[in-house]
């Protein structure tokens, strides 16, 4: 007879939802608060990469820096974050510029996770 257990398979599908540590009894469930940040209710996890062009890069002494922050994110986020890890990089800030996956950016204008934000100096030549 092979008929279905449906609380078997209801009982199944619950505990696969929930991480091994706790269907084993190990530790406890994870609250909303254990998910979420608290500055936004419905922040995810996001990799952004920050490129530092000219002075930015000699200064850090890195071009490329990777920044995990919590979306929605802005432009000024990302600055805080690198002026955060480098901060040698503070003076800039007043002349700094900003460039969203090669598109001119302000500071209030979103960042989406995977994209690249380009800290610019000013910059002189002839």
């Amino acid at each position: 007879m092979g008929g279905c257990d449906s609380q078997a398979v209801r009982r199944s599908l619950h505990l696969g939802a929930l991480p091994s540590r706790v269907r084993r009894g190990v530790g406890p469930l994870p609250t909303p608060s254990d998910r979420r940040s608290p500055a936004h209710p419905f922040a995810i996890p996001a990799m952004i990469t920050v490129r530092l062009l000219a002075v930015l890069r000699e200064l850090a002494g890195i071009d490329t820096l990777h920044l995990d922050l919590t979306t929605p994110t802005t432009v000024q986020t990302v600055q805080e974050g690198a002026i955060a890890q480098y901060p040698a990089l503070a003076p800039w800030v007043p002349h700094l510029r900003y460039a969203v996956n090669g598109q001119w950016a302000d500071l209030a204008d979103g960042v989406q996770p995977g994209d690249e934000v380009a800290l610019l100096p000013p910059v002189s030549g002839g």
